[in-house]
This record gives C-alpha cells, structure tokens and sequence, in this order.
C-alpha cells in the first residue's frame, strides 16, 4: 500500500514547490528516503521509508542564486559590514530566498552575517583644529608638510589631502582624496560581492566658536567601491 502514502508525498512537495518536475520530486523523495532499517536490503526494503519531513528540507548546501530562480550559486559565507544604516533595513535580511541542490527556494536569516559597525566622527573634545576626518578614516601612516597631508603605502593604498585655517576668521578647511582597499562605512565578503578597492573624497567644513568648541558647517563623504556586488543587488530584490 506504499502508493497512496508515495501520492500524498508527491502531491505536499508539489504543492510547496509547483515549479519542480515530476523527475525531480521522484529524486527528492528517494535521495531523502530512511534507509535506517534493521537489516535494510534494497532487494526487501526497496529505497527505503518515506520521510516527508526530510524531503521538506534543504538538499545539499543552501546557495544565493547568480542567475534568477535557478542556476549558479554563491554559498552563504562571508559577511558584511556597515556603518549608518538603519535597523530596519537590517532587519530585512532576516528572510532572504536561498536554493538547495534541486533549486528549490527556502528562506534563510542573514542578519548574523551582518556587522554594524560605529565609524561616527570624534567626539568634539579630541578633535582639534586642522584635523581631518578623511584622514581619521585612512587608517594610514599619514604626514603632514605645511598645509598638506599625504599617506603612502603603494598605488593601491594612498591619501593626499589639504588643510587651510583662513586667516582671521574661525574657519577651518578640509579636503582629502584616499584610495584604500576597503570602504570606511562597508566591507563585503562571501556571499555579499568582494572589494576591489574604494576611493573616498572628504569636503570638510568647521567654524570655531572658540577654542575647545566648534560647529560642523559642512561635512561631506562621497565613497564608491570598486566591487563585485551582483550578489547585494539579488538580496535587494528578495
């Protein structure tokens, strides 16, 4: 009387997983079938026991796809982190699609691969005039000659930038141009795409009221990684 307990199995896979065919469901119940029998035989047991909870689950490792539904995939690995972005943009990750080795989808919680990091500015009180935050950011061995400042440690890893106090006035001015491997407010690994490099620029304005005491006029950031970041863009549209 296997037939009819086969059917149901059948007819549940189906139902969760209305794209698959026929051939593979009739893989996915016998590859996930209980062969843990008291003197199991093929030629007595045939392919074993039907475990509808087994056949429910991922087979093989679980993947982001490359290529829409079904294709190449990108194990779920790595991890990502990032500064400024709001908790609920995080929370979003907690059910993305992921494929098994038959391509169907389950929903998988990537917010454990997700680091927020704090790259916040300074606080007021160690900050001092002609300071940069470009430069705070570089993580570079940077020296400063009269009003520019420059950190070299290749082609790949620099930072030039340029400072100017404007006489008889409080206001201070910033500029600086870094290359480096990594993005200040995001780095990707694994799943989430690799970085390449990433080139920041940094306008910075500051107007001191006093001597212990300034107001940000102006700070600007603009950052780009020179990445691979297909596998963002998929999680994105999840």
């Amino acid at each position: 009387m296997a037939a009819p307990v086969i059917t149901a199995g059948v007819s549940i896979v189906y139902q969760m997983w209305p794209y698959m065919e026929g051939s593979n469901i009739a893989q996915v119940l016998l590859q996930t079938a209980d062969k843990n029998l008291s003197n199991y035989s093929v030629n007595t047991h045939g392919q074993g026991l039907l475990d509808l909870d087994k056949a429910t689950q991922p087979v093989g490792g679980l993947g982001i796809s490359l290529t829409g539904r079904t294709g190449t995939t990108a194990s779920i690995s790595g991890g990502l982190s990032i500064s400024g972005v709001d908790d609920s943009v995080i929370a979003s990750l907690s059910s993305v699609s992921a494929i098994d080795d038959f391509d169907r989808d389950f929903k998988v919680d990537l917010t454990p691969l997700v680091n927020q990091t704090d790259n916040s500015m300074p606080l007021q009180s160690v900050y001092k005039k002609g300071d940069s935050w470009g430069v705070r950011l570089s993580n570079l061995d940077v020296k400063s000659l009269d009003n520019f400042s420059v950190g070299l440690e290749n082609k790949e890893r620099f930072l030039i930038g340029y400072n100017k106090s404007i006489a008889d006035t409080a206001l201070d001015l910033n500029l600086s141009y870094s290359k480096n491997k990594t993005n200040p407010w995001v780095d990707v690994s694994g799943v989430w795409g690799s970085v390449d490099s990433a080139n920041t620029i940094v306008e910075q304005y500051q107007r001191f009221l006093c001597e212990k005491s300034f107001k940000i006029d102006t700070i600007c950031f603009h950052s780009d990684n020179l990445a691979s970041v297909e596998a963002l863009k998929r999680l994105k549209n999840a």
